[in-house]
């Protein structure tokens, strides 16, 4: 069972939008900047641009894995800025490979939750029962449990395959009763990735039904006509029928994918007369596993209806009028019009790029009329790769308009303003402005980022004045590229105000106060209280959770009054890791009621019945009561999490009887770390 694996094409100038569905994370196998060919990203291109046909930036890889590895959804720029020019003059742009998988963490001594949609197996990708960092699973945990971030259990992906593989949910104690001890003393977490995928199995005889969703098509992954257990297909059956296990039609999946792919709904006979009988005598079943997606081809005579959200315009990437396969498009039509798969219209990509690019929506036909025909007598059909983007060029003259949500602020990756082809901003425009494509403002990045980075909104105007004249007499325009971000570092002298949603509270991982690098809060400074780039002050993280952890919003001031002056002469500024986490602290004989919104589910990350300080559930007790702050049940985490892991709301006892009693006459409470997933 592979993983589907997702290709995205970006071209230089544009960022490319990683997304995963619900749930999921990014997970990059491979990336390049550069060019490889000579027709990708070559829309509106002098040919001096795409000669250069091996051209690789070595880092892609590394730069997209760092910036989206684990993330649901992650933006990056195709730009010489983020990896560099691996071949100047030539017009590049960014491959990404990239999977979508489930990624779940449990820590030490709770339940490892897995569980797929209705009619889908848990396809297991990679394991370990370990510790590879000091932050993961660490609430609550002495500093000396958590330094061995070198371990692993060998076992670990067979463990979890041989439990979960092919079953619709799965449930696996994070434990070294079950993994081992791969390094006594320290605090391990159970981390795992997988993906869900259907999997039919139709007993021999009958017809297996395949089917997906109104407007998705089918893509097959994998299938065997035969017998790999006993227990399958069974029923009634003679003991002679069900010996052969290894049995195995080579031929399972091309018969499954030539008849279903790119089908709605497909239905196939489970028989040899179909796939042949691969071991005679023995009762058969056939195992189909494969994903439902939306079409990515519009057979001839159909329209292809390219759509973007409210905003967004649609940038063409490629496109290919005629056949390069025998399935696509073959449903009822006679094997003569399906034989020719090397059938090519040469102006597909200029054709759709010219009605659609920076458009909200296009509708274009896949026919002969529209792009010639390619192949006379053979039934063809329209591939577009295509991705949405908010506009990034604003023509010479306008003003570029640079906004992010509430709370968020501009980082400018880079600018260019000049010209670089000449179909952009060239409505009404004579072709004498438009000849020069090799025209860029080499201040344009320095300029905009001076503007507007750090700023929540931001106008430049699109004009000589601002950025001079880098070709005279050449129609220009502005591109930026940029992403939104939450401020994350705050500058010598400026508050940093570190809030939460409503019910949660701050959990500070790290904090430091001096300088990094030579960029981070430089606007305006002098650049002798810029080179110091080594210097922290040692106290930052403990003085920013002191004041914040367990709140709902913080205030600190970056000064030095409150971290000392770690750099003297030196501008610095604060920059503070943190999560938002909803805590529950209940008295000792209360209820404590932890609970999600509707479709999502708890994951404790630490709990503690005992007593920290003086003041929590102090009301009208004796001092007596109160004293002792060093006391905590050992098995407070393990028990919360055995009883509320994975449910969508729990309620639990804050008493001796639950928990035992970890010190006698002192009025105890119960804290409970835990988010919604």
């Amino acid at each position: 069972m592979s993983l589907l694996l997702v290709q995205s094409v970006t071209c230089e100038g544009f960022q490319a939008n990683l997304q995963c569905g619900e749930g999921q994370v990014l997970v990059i196998h491979g990336a390049n900047y550069g060019r490889r060919d000579k027709t990708t990203c070559s829309a509106g291109r002098p040919a001096s641009q795409l000669q250069v046909v091996q051209c690789s930036s070595q880092t892609s890889t590394n730069v997209v894995a760092e910036s989206c590895n684990g993330k649901n959804s992650c933006t990056i720029s195709a730009s010489n800025s983020v990896f560099g020019d691996p071949c100047v003059g030539t017009y590049k742009y960014l491959e990404v490979d990239y999977t979508c998988q489930f990624q779940t963490v449990t820590c030490e001594e709770s339940e490892a939750n897995l569980q797929c949609g209705k009619g889908q197996i848990l396809v297991i990708h990679r394991a370990d029962y370990g510790r590879h960092d000091q932050t993961t699973c660490s609430n609550l945990q002495p500093h000396c449990r958590l330094r061995d971030v070198q371990c692993s259990s060998p076992e670990s992906i067979e463990v979890i395959a041989a439990s979960c593989n092919g079953k619709n949910s799965c449930n696996i104690s994070a434990s070294n009763s079950v993994f081992g001890n791969p390094c006594f003393g320290t605090s391990k977490y159970l981390e795992v990735d997988y993906t869900c995928q259907f999997q039919s199995v139709t007993c021999e005889g009958s017809q297996a039904n395949l089917q997906c969703e109104k407007g998705q098509v089918l893509v097959i992954h994998g299938a065997d006509y035969g017998r790999h257990d006993k227990t399958t297909c069974s029923a009634g059956r003679p003991a002679s029928q069900l010996q052969v296990v290894q049995c195995s039609s080579q031929t399972s999946t091309s018969v499954v994918a030539e008849s279903c792919n790119g089908k709605n709904s497909c239905t196939i006979s489970a028989s040899n007369s179909v796939f042949g009988d691969p071991c005679f005598g023995t009762y058969k079943y056939l195992e189909v596993v494969y994903t439902c997606q939306f079409p990515s081809a519009t057979c001839e005579g159909s329209e292809a209806n390219l759509q973007c959200e409210k905003g967004q315009v649609l940038v063409i990437h490629g496109a290919n009028y005629g056949r390069r396969d025998k399935t696509t498009c073959s449903d009822g039509r006679p094997a003569s019009q399906l034989q020719v798969v090397q059938c090519s219209s040469q102006t597909s990509t200029s054709v759709v790029a010219k009605s659609c690019n920076g458009k909200n929506s296009c509708t274009i036909s896949a026919s002969n009329s529209v792009f010639g025909d390619p192949c006379v007598g053979t039934y063809k059909y329209l591939e577009v790769d295509y991705t949405c983007q908010f506009p990034s060029a604003t023509c010479e003259g306008s003003e570029s308009n640079l906004q992010c949500e509430k709370g968020q602020v501009l980082v400018i990756h880079g600018a260019n303003y000049g010209r670089r082809d000449k179909t952009t901003c060239s409505d009404g425009r004579p072709a004498s402005q438009l000849q020069v494509v090799q025209c860029s403002s080499q201040t344009s990045t320095s300029v905009v980022a001076k503007s507007c980075n750090g700023k929540n909104s931001c106008t430049i105007s699109a004009s000589n004045s601002v950025f001079g004249d880098p070709c005279v007499g050449t129609y220009k325009y502005l591109e930026v590229d940029y992403t939104c971000q939450f401020p994350s570092a705050t500058c010598e002298g400026s508050e940093a105000n570190l809030q939460c949603e409503k019910g949660q509270v701050l959990v500070i991982h790290g904090a430091n106060y001096g300088r990094r690098d030579k960029t981070t809060c430089s606007d305006g400074r002098p650049a002798s209280q810029l080179q110091v780039v080594q210097c922290s002050s040692q106290t930052s993280t403990s003085v920013v959770a002191k004041s914040c952890n367990g709140k709902n919003s913080c205030t600190i001031s970056a000064s030095n009054s409150v971290f000392g002056d770690p750099c003297v002469g030196t501008y610095k500024y604060l920059e503070v890791d943190y999560t938002c986490q909803f805590q529950s602290a209940t008295c000792e004989g209360s209820q404590a009621n932890l609970q999600c919104e509707k479709g999502q589910v708890l994951v404790i990350h630490g709990a503690n019945y005992g007593r920290r300080d003086k003041t929590t559930c102090s009301d009208g007790r004796p001092a007596s009561q109160l004293q002792v702050v060093q006391c905590s049940s050992q098995t407070s985490t393990k028990v919360v999490a055995e009883r509320c892991n994975g449910k969508n709301s729990c309620t639990i006892s804050a008493s001796n009887s639950v928990f035992g009693d970890p010190c006698v006459g002192t009025y105890k409470y119960l804290e409970v770390d835990y988010t919604c997933q």
